[in-house]
């Protein structure tokens, strides 16, 4: 049984049931030889002995005011003000409501006095007195001012702020979570139900997490759990440090910071694996600053965040989880993109959903900018994720020097998508035809009477010059050599492995047209082909089409510059046993002499 002084009545508990009894100054109660508990920090000692009558004496041995003294104080049981058994029992109870505690110190909760000082003195008070148990706020506070921080120790106790709302003021840390002790007693405790409401003063923090004694592996307020917060309006809403690893975040909103959620480089027995799950990332000018280690997001929504993350090192891992922003908004400048990322830095998204919405004023030119290593560890991956309006203004979902990798993305139905994933690389990497790598095997005449050669046969030969160069050095030439017609028959591929059968394709051909009036047909698709022998080389012969383009275009008989061609949406996935992506230009009616340049031709896997 616990035996409980509530300052008005006594009640008693049982431990086993829950059930709970009002008693009365003075009530008896057949409570035999039940085990008692000390509770509230109020001078008075409780016992209860095996004939059933409450007894209560003060500090002094005197008799509390109410209650029989039917039994010798001396031979009344003293229990100390801190019981292992009492923690023990009220850790996965509701709590212990620390309002009587914090009304004696002085908190008043009127959202305008500073109740800093007196909120600390409480949660220090309740730490020592009750290791183990849930600090539990009354459901009557509201709303607090603090011109102090909070510091709570995650190894020892558990907090409920029940729906408390924290207004910070100045450049303070509202709320610090911190201990430097072994961090597994931290998997049993929470700190839960608050919202911290800043004023956006620089340097004002909402939420920290650090070991201020983290020199080595070992203490930190490590895999604590963080459930339904909020935090908004500060200079930074979350930020990790030191000794800060393994927590889990459940129901959660940062919102409308000037930086959400922080994660610096140089901690010490920090950055692995915080969880958040459900929650919300949303309307901060940069949601996530994240420079080492790795945050994995589950459910979550990122939306709205001017800049989504700014990743400079660590991993962003996103499962399930809904991305949203506008593609055109007034607070963008020249050549806005959602996530920036340099050195070793990654994102991966498996699942979930990315969504962009209009807007009005300037324009997202990339989703990513991709400024990582080239040949290792950095990049972009997403996976079966699935893509609606993803159309920034650029034509590109990201640039830079890193890697972007689509694999089984799922267009939404009738969702516009931009022409390609990468600008600077795609399935076709040397689809501007310089020198180093012309010819390659895919590219190839596969119709053109007899055939020496990739690329030379009696109607058609492909070559590589400066005339036909859009950009770089050279472009592909394709020259026709004999008179239009059937006996003229020329057909050239520009093809690329499919990769994934579950994946759309997109496709990109610039091409030119110095003099010819003829016409030219131009096809996009998938194809199945067998390899012939011409001379040395493999020759492919195509053997069956399922086209996305197939276009007879009159060419205008002078120069009038480069023509642009893209797949039309929504973009395919590749029919059964079709293996191969790309273009065929058939060029049987040009005359003899008649060229046609072609240069940084494009695919996509999305």
């Amino acid at each position: 049984m616990l035996i409980a002084n509530t300052g008005r009545s006594m009640v008693v508990m049982n431990l086993r049931t829950g059930e709970q009894v009002q008693l009365p100054p003075g009530q008896r109660t057949s409570l035999d030889d039940s085990k008692i508990q000390y509770i509230d920090d109020s001078f008075v000692l409780i016992s209860l002995f095996n004939a059933g009558v409450l007894v209560a004496y003060t500090d002094a041995g005197a008799a509390y005011p109410g209650f029989p003294t039917t039994a010798n104080p001396a031979d009344s049981k003293r229990i100390p003000p801190v019981d292992a058994d009492y923690a023990a029992a009220v850790v996965g109870a509701a709590g212990v409501d620390i309002g009587a505690s914090l009304e004696r110190r002085g908190a008043v909760f009127n959202g305008t006095s500073d109740d800093g000082a007196a909120i600390q003195d409480a949660l220090d008070a309740f730490a020592a007195d009750f290791p183990g148990a849930i600090a539990r706020f009354p459901a009557d506070a509201q709303q607090t001012r603090i011109a102090s921080g909070l510091v709570f120790d995650s190894a020892k106790n558990s907090v409920d702020f029940n729906g408390l709302r924290i207004i910070p003021s100045g450049a303070i840390t509202a709320l610090t979570l911190q201990s430097n002790e072994e961090p597994s007693p931290n998997s049993k405790h929470f700190v839960r139900g608050f919202h911290i409401d800043g004023d956006l003063t620089v340097g004002q923090r909402g939420l920290y997490l650090n070991n201020p004694d983290a020199v080595t592996f070992g203490g930190g307020p490590s895999r604590v759990g963080l459930h339904n917060f909020a935090i908004s309006q500060c200079d930074v809403g979350y930020e990790i440090g030191n000794g800060a690893y393994g927590m889990h975040h459940l129901g959660w909103c940062i919102y409308e910071n000037n930086t959400g959620l922080k994660c610096p480089s140089g901690l010490v027995d920090s950055y692995e694996l915080p969880v958040f799950y459900g929650g919300f990332l949303k309307n901060n000018i940069t949601g996530l600053s994240l420079e080492d280690g790795q945050i994995t997001m589950i459910g979550t929504s990122i939306d709205y965040n001017r800049k989504q993350a700014a990743i400079t090192g660590g991993r962003l891992l996103l499962q399930g989880c809904h991305v949203e922003s506008n593609l055109k908004r007034n607070t963008y400048s020249a050549g806005q993109t959602c996530f920036d990322l340099s050195g070793d830095s990654s994102v991966v998204m498996q699942g979930g959903r990315m969504i962009f919405t209009t807007g009005t004023g300037t324009d997202l030119a990339y989703v990513f900018d991709i400024g990582t290593n080239a040949d290792y560890e950095g990049g972009v991956w997403m996976d079966k994720v699935t893509l609606s309006n993803v159309n920034p203004a650029s034509g590109y979902i990201g640039k830079g020097t890193g890697n972007l990798y689509l694999r089984d993305c799922i267009p939404g139905a009738g969702t516009t998508l931009c022409k390609g994933v990468h600008e600077s690389y795609n399935m076709l990497n040397y689809g501007t035809f310089e020198a180093a790598i012309f010819p390659l095997d895919l590219i190839s005449i596969t119709n053109g009477g007899t055939i020496t050669s990739r690329v030379a046969s009696t109607n058609v030969n492909i070559s590589q010059g400066a005339a036909a160069a859009r950009s770089g050095s050279n472009g592909m030439i394709i020259t026709k050599n004999t008179a239009p017609g059937a006996s003229g028959t020329a057909d050239v591929v520009i093809l690329a492995p499919v990769r994934s059968n579950g994946s759309v394709h997109s496709a990109r051909m610039w091409y030119r047209s110095p003099s010819s009036s003829r016409q030219i047909t131009v096809q996009y698709g998938y194809f199945k082909k067998l390899d012939n022998v011409a001379g040395s080389q493999v020759v492919p012969t195509i053997t069956d089409v399922a086209l996305n383009l197939n276009t007879t275009i009159t060419l205008p008989g002078s120069d009038t510059g480069w023509v642009e061609l893209t797949a039309a949406l929504p973009y395919r996935r590749p029919p059964k046993g079709f293996d191969f992506v790309g273009f065929r230009v058939r060029v049987h009616d040009l005359a003899a002499g008649e060229v046609l340049y072609t240069d940084d031709d494009e695919l996509h896997q999305w």
